[in-house]
């Protein structure tokens, strides 16, 4: 336990730099309150807009844990599960072309912004399908206080059934 604290201690977590965030989310250990834990496990998580920053930042985490680990004579057993890749659709895509055309026929602005969420899209893109991911109206997202707004529901429904439109001519 003492170990994987002071593991924790040195980790950078919460926002790393631009475009890279670190977690630690859940730190579990022992049997009871008078007894040494033979076993803590620890999970967590790294977002990143480039694939590459978060294997980098992966590999500085184990290194971390596995020192602070030997130095206390524990060993560690290390798990990675990669659940999403960072993707970037490109301005100039058609993608975001069709979308940006089909806001502007309905009668709104886009707007396109960059998330650390994941979606069907990541996987996508690593089959090389191109497209982007539709904002639907979203607030105090994941908290349970989330909401939506059906006036902006139904704009997304009007974007996308011009979307379809035009790929139909």
């Amino acid at each position: 336990m003492q170990a994987a604290s002071r593991a924790i201690g040195k980790l950078q977590l919460g926002k790393v730099k631009e475009g890279v965030t670190g977690n630690v989310g859940i730190m579990q250990g022992g049997k009871g309150t008078n007894i040494v834990p033979d076993e803590v496990r620890i999970q967590g998580e790294i977002r990143s807009m480039q694939h590459e920053d978060a294997i980098r930042l992966a590999d500085e985490y184990r290194c971390i844990f596995e020192e602070e680990s030997a130095a206390s004579g524990a060993t560690v057993s290390w798990e990675e599960e990669i659940h999403i890749q960072a993707y970037e659709t490109l301005l100039e895509s058609k993608a975001v072309k069709e979308f940006e055309n089909a806001v502007k026929a309905v009668g709104l602005s886009p707007k396109l912004e960059k998330t650390f969420g994941g979606s069907d899209q990541n996987v996508f893109a690593q089959k090389g399908i191109e497209g982007i991911v539709v904002a639907n109206s979203m607030y105090n997202v994941h908290s349970v206080e989330e909401y939506t707004n059906l006036f902006e529901m139904e704009k997304v429904v009007e974007i996308l059934k011009e979307i379809v439109r035009n790929e139909e001519i």
